[in-house]
């Protein structure tokens, strides 16, 4: 895979800031790993887990949660967020959640944008489906990816 280039381009995140042409290494095995923490998130909410669920955010006070209510800022305040939405699940559990990938893009050295479909199927509930389209940004720290910015609808 080719890796795209970013000329004159200024990118913060995390507090790192890389300016000019920055080369956005991006190899099969970084997507893979990516997708493979998304996927191990999803199954941890199958199987009405919110704490394994969470372990693909990074634990930063900066990571970022946007829905069409607001921000949210800060590991801590998104999982209990998350808790108080879902921790009283009732017998029926969270549902089924799955994610397709509609792209992935590296953005530089340690970061990719992921863009996705979520759905979330709640059979033991009277509620409907809910299915929507994400947009995240992941950080590489500690040889693991991690969630820094999920802007969800």
């Amino acid at each position: 895979m080719r890796s795209p280039w970013r000329l004159g381009a200024v990118l913060l995140l995390e507090g790192a800031l890389i300016t000019g042409a920055v080369a956005a290494p991006s190899t099969a095995a970084d997507q893979g790993a990516v997708v493979a923490a998304l996927d191990a998130s999803a199954a941890a909410w199958s199987r009405n887990d919110l704490h394994a669920f969470m372990q693909v955010y990074e634990n930063s006070p900066s990571t970022s949660y946007v829905t069409n209510t607001g921000l949210i800022t800060g590991y801590n305040a998104i999982q209990a967020m998350y808790a108080a939405r879902f921790g009283g699940a009732g017998a029926g559990g969270l549902g089924q959640l799955s994610f397709s990938v509609l792209a992935y893009r590296p953005l530089g050295p340690g970061f990719a944008l992921l863009t996705g479909r979520f759905v979330l199927h709640r059979a033991a509930s009277h509620t409907p489906d809910a299915t929507g389209v994400f947009t995240l940004v992941f950080h590489k720290s500690a040889g693991a990816w991690g969630i820094v910015s999920d802007h969800t609808s």
